[in-house]
């Protein structure tokens, strides 16, 4: 039962995140509208991305946070808010894999209307170091010496100070996509997770966004309109409600 309604939400939520992707057919009839009711076995304890552990948390935040890379069913990554993945043969990977850059697609909007672009993923991996943020994992992320943003600030160049392969990891999925810098910034970083965003947060990029939390009853998520992909039509649905259920 868990399993099956973990399984079946990841497969509408990605599909709204990531696939089908950018000029491919769907397969099937796909129709457009309504809303999706998912039971939550767990309470999540933090709707901010690297802020909770939670399977269930996590799963939210699919629905409302867009990452710079996704994975698909096969275990693939794919560009989700960057415009393509790092190699040594487009040069954006050295050798070494100390060197990393990421290009962020132009005209990205947060779902409040504000830019979207590299200056939040120089504020999300600073918060996520600090050590009075009670990130759930910097793996890779403590390796970071340094990081440059273009002047542009479409792309971000990170210099870490060993060679770390599953760098890419560290940054996708919702779990752990970035977060809005323009809001956040204000926000001592010991007091992220005990603020109200913490449940119910006001700005973010996926293809939903929060309209209703009530804590320990459900979550309400609608289509957000500023999605990058939502000139595409997705994501399908309108809404998702997920609905705590803990016995």
């Amino acid at each position: 039962m868990i399993a099956f309604s973990i399984a079946a939400v990841l497969i509408l939520l990605l599909g709204a995140c990531g696939a089908p992707a950018p000029g491919s057919t769907p397969a099937g009839n796909v129709f457009k509208g309504g809303t999706w009711t998912d039971d939550l076995f767990e309470e999540p304890n933090s709707l901010i991305p690297n802020g909770s552990s939670e399977t269930f948390a996590v799963m939210v935040d699919q629905a409302i946070y867009a990452p710079l890379f996704y994975g698909d069913s096969q275990g693939a990554l794919h560009p989700g808010l960057a415009t393509r993945i790092p190699t040594t043969a487009n040069g954006d990977l050295s050798t070494d894999l100390k060197t990393w850059k990421f290009h962020l697609r132009p005209g990205l909007k947060w779902s409040d209307g504000q830019p979207l672009d590299a200056r939040d993923v120089d504020f999300t991996w600073k918060l996520w170091t600090n050590p009075e943020f009670p990130a759930f994992n910097t793996t890779g992320l403590n390796l970071i010496t340094s990081a440059d943003v273009s002047s542009d600030n479409l792309t971000i160049t990170f210099h870490l100070k060993s060679g770390f392969q599953p760098f890419l990891s560290v940054w996708s999925d919702g779990g752990f996509a970035p977060i809005a810098a323009h809001h956040y910034s204000s926000v001592a970083p010991d007091k992220v997770l005990t603020s109200s965003d913490n449940l119910n947060p006001s700005v973010t990029s996926g293809p939903f966004m929060m309209v209703d939390s009530k804590p320990g009853d459900h979550y309400t998520v609608k289509r957000n309109p500023n999605y990058y992909r939502a000139s595409e039509g997705l994501p399908y649905l309108d809404q998702v409600v997920f609905r705590i259920v803990t016995s």
